[in-house]
């Protein structure tokens, strides 16, 4: 979660590509509690920043 918030932190449009390698790095496969935490912290995020939530929903779409 902490690696996850820091990325969703640092997220602009000009270093979106880099912190979206970053965000397919974390070890989220076979996890259901880390991908559980993963997506709680990013709908947090979009909830409390709406003017980002299409970037979030991108980046996480490139993990889909």
């Amino acid at each position: 979660m902490k690696k996850t918030r820091g990325i969703l932190n640092k997220l602009t449009p000009e270093n979106f590509e880099k912190l979206v390698q970053k965000f397919l790095q974390l070890n989220l496969e076979d996890r259901d509690d880390r991908i559980g935490a993963v997506i709680l912290v990013v709908f947090e995020k979009a909830i409390d920043e709406p003017s980002f939530s299409t970037a979030y929903a991108r980046m996480v779409s490139f993990y889909c």
